[in-house]
């Protein structure tokens, strides 16, 4: 099977969650394998982690597009997590790569999410993007992404509650994390909790407004990463060498 750089749209990334570190896995299995030379700058795998994860943006982007359309009963929100009633009218978690790869071509309880893939789209095409990963300290990748802690794993809402950790991180000379520090600062009022940030991405202007952040985001690291690459292109050599060029070409 001749394999393909990286996923580039929703479905194509919803497709290798499902299928990565599997047999039928088309591309890299991880955003960390695939940028190794940032990777091994950050310190490998155990201390690298993706920056904005798919599943929990492209989630609350699928309640924001349609709570209001719908029945009020076909989502739920907690102060962790959003539920979603599934195609045998039973509640599970939203974020589930199985389920919202399902709701690409059925329209489960009528959800629709033509919309929300367009405003996305930008965010998709990055996602491989050495910008898209970040050091981060040991554990804490773990603990960023379960489901039961309430970040959803959100970025700002992790750094927020681990904010003295987050500091220390912003001083390692790879990491470029002010402009995240700058967002935290201005939304402070809305990372108190999950539903605090719920609230505040819950309009579709507002959800299309952080998308937009999270590209920009991802963009100028982007160029920062290939930068320190070339400022030190003996700590980023690995099995799967990439040049500072190839880390800005855009993904195809």
């Amino acid at each position: 099977m001749e394999q393909r750089q990286c996923p580039s749209t929703v479905e194509q990334i919803l497709e290798w969650k499902c299928k990565c570190k599997t047999p039928d896995n088309e591309w890299s299995n991880s955003v960390e394998e695939f940028q190794k030379q940032y990777t091994t700058l950050c310190g490998g795998e155990d201390v690298t982690d993706v920056l904005y994860s798919f599943l929990g943006i492209y989630a609350i982007g699928v309640w924001v597009f349609n709570h209001k359309e719908l029945n009020s009963d076909i989502f739920k929100i907690d102060k962790i997590r959003i539920r979603v009633k599934n195609e045998n009218n039973e509640y599970q978690y939203l974020c589930s790569k199985n389920f919202l790869l399902k709701i690409q071509t059925n329209k489960i309880n009528n959800i629709d999410v033509s919309k929300l893939n367009i405003c996305i789209d930008p965010y998709a095409k990055l996602y491989f993007k050495a910008g898209n990963l970040i050091p981060m300290w040991p554990g804490g990748n773990t603990k960023k992404g379960n489901q039961n802690n309430g970040y959803m794993d959100i970025p700002e809402l992790f750094f927020k509650k681990y904010y003295k950790w987050f500091i220390l991180l912003m001083k390692d000379d790879h990491a470029f994390l002010e402009d995240i520090n700058k967002f935290m600062i201005e939304k402070e009022k809305h990372l108190v909790s999950f539903t605090d940030f719920i609230e505040y991405v819950g309009s579709e202007n507002n959800y299309k407004e952080y998308i937009k952040h999270i590209v920009n985001v991802i963009d100028k690291r982007t160029k920062n990463i290939a930068e320190a690459v070339n400022r030190e292109p003996k700590k980023a050599i690995s099995a799967y060498p990439l040049s500072s060029a190839s880390l800005l070409s855009p993904i195809v």
